[in-house]
């Protein structure tokens, strides 16, 4: 009867979070780019590449391609010890594209084993990418993206336009989602990072949690070097985005926002093979044992606890040990809950034929879940881009 309980309870927990996030969800205000949009912000994009050979130019020209004052941008671009060709083919796109009509972009191309001794490296290198881009930054906004997305035309007057009218942000988060999904693991993916968006607008909504994406997140200069950048966290391998949101929060409370728009969508491809995917989960998982966001540490846990006595309970009901209805009460709670508040995000990121694969998607999702929590408690390590991180 105990156990009974507490799987019933904990699906009512998942139900009252699920209820909580569309609430905040429905309640996050669109933001609409106006039809005159003056420039006035001088911009510079931070981004940070490794082994990113197959996706750097079109990233760096949808960059480039951006309806933004060209006097007003910098790019710079950080070659994180890539052993792939990623700096010559940076290097000879930008020479080639960077004239363009009204003005020339400011483009800066570093790479760290010229600034920084091989001996010295750590594992967030990326961390020590973005700070090194940040020392040679001459814009007061800082806007990052990674090297294998891309950006749409108006992304950068989209995010100026949104710290004009609203002073009190110092730093901002926008939207990521995937697109060109070719196989089942992908459709799944676009369904979970859509999730995940969502949960991110109702959380600065609800004044619940910051969360983000290093993909799309832009902050002024002058308030990363008050918080002092990374410092405090640059032994930890992931969070370039979280802890950097969390620390603006904590110091100037209400400052940090998500940019619900549209116009400010960064696009990218999710991984195409089960094991790309693992470790992708196993590093973003690297950040949360160590997350100062109690409402979210215990959030996650929350939910890594639900799912996981699913599994429980699906054992449990093979053994005899309780009824079949304590099994399907938790498959359709979640079921239910989660198509509601998916079918909302999906609807508003036109991306409603994604919820064809809904259903094996809430399987794999309940799976993984519970799976990458366990594994990133016992695992120690991860691979990404041909690099052995530990943590």
């Amino acid at each position: 009867m105990a156990i009974e309980f507490v799987l019933i309870f904990l699906a009512f927990v998942y139900v009252g979070l699920m209820v909580m996030y569309w609430y905040g969800w429905k309640s996050s205000s669109e933001f609409v780019l106006p039809e005159v949009v003056e420039d006035q912000i001088r911009v510079s994009i931070v981004v940070a590449a490794r082994n990113e050979a197959d996706h750097i130019m079109n990233c760096l020209a949808s960059i480039l391609n951006c309806s933004y004052d060209n006097d007003l941008m910098q790019l710079i671009l950080v070659d994180d010890f890539s052993d792939d060709q990623t700096y010559e083919l940076a290097n000879s796109f930008l020479q080639h594209q960077t004239e363009r009509v009204g003005g020339r972009i400011d483009c800066q191309l570093i790479r760290l084993n010229e600034i920084e001794d091989a001996g010295k490296r750590f594992s967030a290198n990326k961390k020590l990418a973005i700070e090194s881009a940040i020392e040679r930054a001459t814009g007061d906004l800082i806007v990052c993206t990674d090297a294998d997305c891309m950006v749409p035309k108006n992304w950068l007057k989209t995010i100026t336009s949104y710290f004009t009218r609203n002073p009190e942000v110092r730093i901002l988060s926008a939207p990521v989602l995937y697109h060109n999904e070719k196989n089942l693991l992908q459709w799944f993916q676009s369904l979970d990072i859509l999730g995940l968006m969502g949960i991110t607008a109702s959380g600065y909504a609800l004044g619940l949690h910051s969360m983000g994406n290093g993909a799309n997140l832009a902050y002024w200069k002058s308030a990363f070097e008050e918080v002092g950048g990374y410092a405090g966290n640059r032994q930890i391998p992931s969070g370039d985005d979280m802890f950097l949101l969390h620390k603006m929060h904590t110091k100037w409370p209400g400052s940090a926002h998500f940019l619900k728009s549209q116009s400010a969508i960064v696009s990218t491809e999710a991984k195409a093979t089960f094991q790309a995917f693992w470790h992708q989960r196993l590093r973003w998982g690297t950040k949360n044992a160590a997350m100062p966001d109690w409402p979210m540490r215990l959030i996650l846990l929350a939910v890594w606890f639900f799912c996981t006595s699913v599994f429980i309970a699906a054992i449990l009901v093979g053994t005899g040990t309780i009824s079949w209805k304590i099994l399907a009460l938790q498959l359709s709670f979640k079921l239910i809950s989660d198509w509601i508040f998916l079918r909302e995000v999906c609807q508003f990121f036109d991306r409603k034929e994604l919820l064809h694969w809904f259903l094996p998607s809430f399987f794999m999702h309940t799976f993984y879940i519970s799976s990458t929590g366990l594994a990133s408690l016992v695992k120690r390590s991860y691979d990404w881009k041909g690099q052995q991180v530990k943590f």
